[in-house]
């Protein structure tokens, strides 16, 4: 167990498989371009409920986040784009 402040990294690969959960621990989303599966719309709800979530880093295979769910990243986690 993590003394009181400790920060605890816990990071998190994101494909956008249909009824993928988010563990509620995760605090940093890893979307990038895998073998089986590119994310290229990151979807309105996909992150909302997780308040743990700091850092959200988008492989070059993003296209388009859904407006709903960028404005309520853009007001709490730093957004990292990665160019082509």
């Amino acid at each position: 167990m993590a003394a009181e402040g400790d920060h605890i990294i816990r990071r998190y690969n994101y494909t956008g498989a249909d009824g993928q959960v988010i563990p509620r621990d995760a605090t940093h989303i890893i979307i990038a371009k895998s073998l089986d599966q590119s994310v290229t719309v990151i979807p309105e709800d996909a992150f909302h409920w997780n308040r743990n979530i700091v850092e959200v880093i988008c492989g070059p295979n993003v296209e388009e986040v859904e407006e709903g769910e960028l404005i309520i990243l853009a007001n709490s986690v730093r957004i990292i784009l990665m160019e082509k």
